[in-house]
């Protein structure tokens, strides 16, 4: 893994953009990190007036997070920490819309380049603080603080992937690399053993070693896979579905049927849901001590109410929309078809892991954006319009 000198400051800007938990915990480098995604974001955004290439992925985005801030002010929670997360979820956007049009090799390679080290020293740092130190799992993470390591894992292999698709010799997933990667990742998983992690890695790693080793492209449905997962959602967390599949739960994942606890939790948000349902409470607020909903669904009704879910759902409709858009066009190239299938199963991974996680925003944002600019992605190397 060669990095150019050019791409250096990408690579710094990469890790102020998101920068591992670990690295944040000295209040010098937090406060540097928050001071360069601020100005990053002021400058992108100047940069995409001045040249008017501001994308309708980029308004849906920017409509939620001005939802979630007005919301946030109504109810009185804290309005700095609103900013804060909004300010990392536009500054991921924000590259990958400028980086898409103007050098979408360079913005993957780079972004393939951070992810891969992180990934890899949070996989040394995991082993030496468990095997050597005797320290949790949780406690022995460098990406995050506690096992919600699956979205930054997953988003590794899914700028790997594409990456190899879009620029590699043979335009396959995987290569020698991200097989390493995948192993790394895996073993990552397996030793933090977060149930919801787990499910949603093996839906992607199930993928890829069927579309690496059978040759076949599966015609993966967008819009039918987001409504299998809502359904399931709406099942375990209304109607406790999970009582029918103990079996699965108690003894493969090794887990409780209220899912540690979440099903008590999920009450108490819903009871919270019913008296604001609109706008919700604000970005921040906890109905179980310092518990967050532990439900996606049930988290954004908390935090904005129907208003800030809507806008959540939205953000996924337009991407399917302009995903199938671009199937008509495209949908005779490999590349394009192999990507487009690829980003879609990731997107789905996220989504069940949402049923009893809140996956991070950021990164589900950024693979929707991916799957947007694909076009873009593309141009630049294998596609051609028929």
């Amino acid at each position: 893994m060669k990095l150019q000198k050019q791409n250096v400051f990408l690579f710094i800007f990469l890790l102020a953009a998101v920068p591992p938990y670990y690295l944040t915990k000295s209040s010098i480098l937090k406060y540097t990190f928050d001071a360069l995604q601020i100005l990053g974001v002021l400058y992108m955004i100047f940069v995409c007036i001045l040249k008017g290439k501001i994308s309708h992925f980029f308004i849906v985005v920017l409509s939620f997070d001005l939802i979630l801030i007005i919301v946030t002010s109504i109810g009185g929670q804290s309005v700095f920490n609103c900013l804060t997360f909004i300010i990392k979820n536009l500054i991921y956007v924000l590259l990958i819309m400028i980086y898409s049009k103007r050098n979408a090799q360079k913005f993957l390679k780079v972004s393939y380049d951070y992810f891969t080290v992180i990934c890899l020293i949070n996989f040394i740092y995991l082993l030496y603080g468990c095997f050597v130190l005797g320290k949790t799992s949780d406690d022995s993470l460098f990406i995050t603080e506690s096992n919600s390591i699956t979205s930054p894992l997953i988003y590794s292999v899914v700028v790997g992937g594409l990456y190899n698709i879009i620029y590699g010799e043979k335009q396959k997933i995987l290569s020698k690399r991200l097989f390493l990667l995948l192993i790394c990742i895996t073993i990552t998983e397996l030793l933090v053993w977060s149930a919801t992690g787990m499910v949603g890695w093996f839906i992607l790693l199930v993928y890829i070693f069927y579309v690496e080793f059978t040759g076949r492209i599966k015609s993966l449905p967008y819009f039918k896979l987001s409504v299998v997962a809502v359904l399931l959602n709406i099942s375990i967390v209304f109607f406790n579905i999970q009582d029918k599949l103990s079996f699965l739960i108690e003894c493969i994942l090794q887990k409780s049927l209220t899912f540690t606890g979440r099903t008590y939790i999920w009450k108490i948000n819903l009871e919270q849901i019913r008296q604001s349902w609109i706008i919700g409470y604000g970005y921040g607020y906890r109905a179980v001590g310092f518990f967050y909903a532990h439900n996606a669904i049930l988290e954004f009704l908390i935090e904005g109410g129907i208003v800030l879910l809507v806008a959540f759902i939205w953000v996924v409709v337009i991407v399917g929309l302009k995903n199938k858009k671009d199937n008509q066009i495209y949908s005779s190239e490999l590349p394009f078809l192999k990507a487009s299938q690829f980003l879609i199963i990731a997107v789905f991974s996220f989504e069940i892991m949402m049923i009893t996680e809140l996956p991070s925003v950021i990164y589900f944002f950024s693979i929707l954006e991916l799957m947007y600019c694909l076009p873009y992605l593309l141009k630049s190397n294998t596609l051609k319009k028929g």
